[in-house]
Formats: structure tokens, sequence, C-alpha cells
């Protein structure tokens, strides 16, 4: 099975980056919730832009919690900006001789780019205007999204009925940088 890959972009941010890394990540999982779902409207507060995200105590405190490990990695670089990957699998059964055994298969993989500014004392006019453009990057990212999820959806698997809003495992990862050359184009 060949893995979809989708490039949401990259978002230059300032002290709201967690907020706006968890309305992509949040935009994706409720537009790919195939299960039970209760949606929830969240607000970016700064930026007003409101999103869709799953109520479900489990994905947002997992989102949350890759949200945060991602902020205090990037903080940490030079130049302060990484990439994260949130992977959709399906669990196939294999059968090898006369044994059995569970096999996780990843289908789908979404890349968002984060670059964070640092936080300078701006004039008021200068910081509406950042805003202003981190608002009009965010609504592209949602409009990405939103018109990927309804156009690409044939490499989807079957699944049987679930009461998880989302049946497939997931998982958000971060590439590791390191000097070899091959990693480091992955940063570009």
């Amino acid at each position: 099975m060949n893995i979809q890959q989708f490039g949401v972009g990259e978002i230059q941010c300032g002290k709201e980056v967690k907020e706006v890394i968890l309305c992509v990540l949040h935009t994706i999982m409720f537009h790919r919730a195939l299960g039970m779902v209760v949606p929830k409207e969240v607000t970016l507060e700064n930026l007003d832009v409101v999103y869709s995200a799953v109520e479900d105590k489990g994905i947002g405190e997992y989102l949350g919690q890759q949200a945060s490990k991602f902020v205090e990695q990037i903080e940490k670089r030079t130049p302060k900006k990484g990439k994260l990957i949130l992977s959709f699998y399906e669990n196939k059964q294999k059968k090898i001789w006369y044994r059995t055994y569970q096999e996780k298969t990843c289908f789908e993989q979404w890349f968002l780019g984060v670059s964070l500014i640092e936080q300078t004392v701006m004039e008021e006019k200068e910081e509406q205007k950042r805003l202003k453009g981190l608002k009009e990057d965010v609504n592209k990212c949602i409009s990405f999204i939103l018109k990927t999820v309804n156009e690409k959806n044939s490499h989807i698997p079957s699944f049987k009925s679930s009461d998880e809003p989302i049946p497939f495992l997931y998982d958000v990862t971060t590439p590791v940088a390191t000097d070899s050359s091959w990693v480091s184009s992955l940063w570009k």
C-alpha cells in the first residue's frame, strides 16, 4: 500500500505556536474521525480563527503533550524550526506459517513545518500585521486540510465500526536532526 503524504505548509509563529499546532492537528484529526464523534468548536483568541476538534479527552491530551514536546524541542534549536508528522496506521493481521501477528501499516501522513520567531517588543501596528499574516497562514492550512480530506480519501482502509472517534492508530512524530546530509535535507 502506498502512503499518502500531504504537506500542510510552514507556519511562522510567535508565542501562540502551541495553539496553532493544536489547531492544525485537531483539524486533521476531526476530519479523519470516522467513528462516533462529538464535535467541539475551538477559537484561537488572538487570531479569531475557529476550528473543529474531536471532543475526546485521550486525543486532546495526546495532541497537547506532543505539541508541548515539539515546542520545547524547537526552542532549543538554532534556527528555531522543525517539522511535525501526523501519521495514521492500519492494524493488519499477518500470518506466517502457523503464527499470526499484527502489523502496523502507515497509510497516511501529514507534514507541518513550524518556525518560531523571536518575540521582540513590537509596536501595536507591527504586532497586528504579524497576527494578520499568521491568521491568513492558519486559514490557508485549514482550507488545504478541508480540500484534501474531501478529495483524497480512496486510500483510507475499510474498518469495522467502532466506538472510538478515530478507528485507526495514529501518532505524532518529529524527525530528529543529525549532521548527516540526507537528514538535514528534511529540514529544507
